[in-house]
């Protein structure tokens, strides 16, 4: 039994293991710049897939862009503007 409590008193207790401060800060801003990367993708969708229709008609400055996406009629119906 004395072996045993001796064998106890010379390990040191472990300690738990705590990010510091500045880990747990960039963590937060890592994660707050992926949620606003993907926000900002799903904002801008339709316009760069719209952009990306983009071409040159003819040698004349004329181009053809085709429009993706709603033009949100809905809106305008839903509050009876004309």
């Amino acid at each position: 039994m004395s072996n045993d409590n001796e064998l106890q008193a010379q390990i040191p207790p472990v300690k738990p293991r705590r990010r510091s401060l500045k880990k747990r800060i960039l963590l937060g801003l890592a994660i707050a710049v992926g949620i606003g990367v993907l926000l900002l993708s799903a904002l801008l969708y339709n316009p760069v897939r719209t952009l990306a229709t983009l071409e040159k008609a003819d040698d004349f400055p004329r181009y053809v862009m085709h429009y993706k996406g709603t033009y949100l009629f809905e809106v305008f119906v839903e509050e009876g503007i004309e």
